[in-house]
């Protein structure tokens, strides 16, 4: 799930304000110094000149380090909202999870998504109390679609901690996804249900098995 982020970071404005602050100050020191050299007294001496040059070459070398601090500051708000948009972008997607499988065999969750610049990582099965019953690395499955696989007990432990319906308990997936080069928690709510179908063989046996309610 995308968490918000702030655009500014308070305490990096912070030490950058006490930095500038600092540099001013450096700077009219070094200017006092010139000052009381220069009229203070009609001819400097030798130690005053190196004095002066001494203090202008802290300075100088204050506000470069200012300059780079200001640099990082304003590359790390840049980074900050590059990735504030991108999440925004990416909880905007369109991901489509079906359960695929019979209640006591290996379950497969097929995730499919329109945009090729999502690549989903890893999907958990989770619930809206917090459980966490399992997770599993996605693999491709052709052009725009992943799987993961799941043990039958994993995905029975999900669907009995989800929140019971009228025939069927609305559960949750936590996934992965990688977008546009930003990794981000995605969340998403099925409806999942036991529904009693052919299972393939001979002679033809009735098996229950996973299907997600769409209506």
């Amino acid at each position: 799930m995308s968490v918000p982020q702030t655009s500014s970071d308070p305490i990096a404005a912070k030490t950058l304000l006490y930095t500038i602050i600092g540099a001013v100050a450096a700077v009219v020191a070094a200017l006092a110094g010139i000052v009381s050299v220069l009229y203070a007294r009609r001819g400097p001496t030798r130690e005053d000149l190196r004095r002066v040059e001494s203090n202008t070459e802290e300075t100088a070398k204050h506000v470069d380090a200012v300059r780079v601090h200001i640099s990082r500051v304003d590359s790390h708000f840049a980074e900050q909202k590059s990735r504030e948009q991108i999440e925004a972008q990416a909880s905007l997607l369109f991901i489509s999870v079906n359960v695929i499988g019979f209640v006591r065999e290996p379950v497969e969750l097929r995730i499919e998504l329109q945009d090729p610049s999502a690549i989903p990582l890893r999907i958990d099965l989770t619930s809206s109390e917090g459980f966490v019953s399992g997770g599993a690395e996605c693999k491709p499955a052709g052009p725009l679609a992943f799987t993961a696989t799941f043990d039958p007990a994993v995905v029975l432990a999900w669907y009995n901690h989800g929140y019971s319906m009228t025939q069927k308990k609305a559960v949750q997936v936590r996934i992965l996804l990688r977008f546009q080069g930003v990794e981000d928690l995605m969340e998403r709510t099925l409806y999942l249900k036991q529904v009693l179908a052919d299972r393939p063989g001979a002679p033809p046996q009735k098996a229950w098995m996973w299907a997600v309610d769409t209506d």
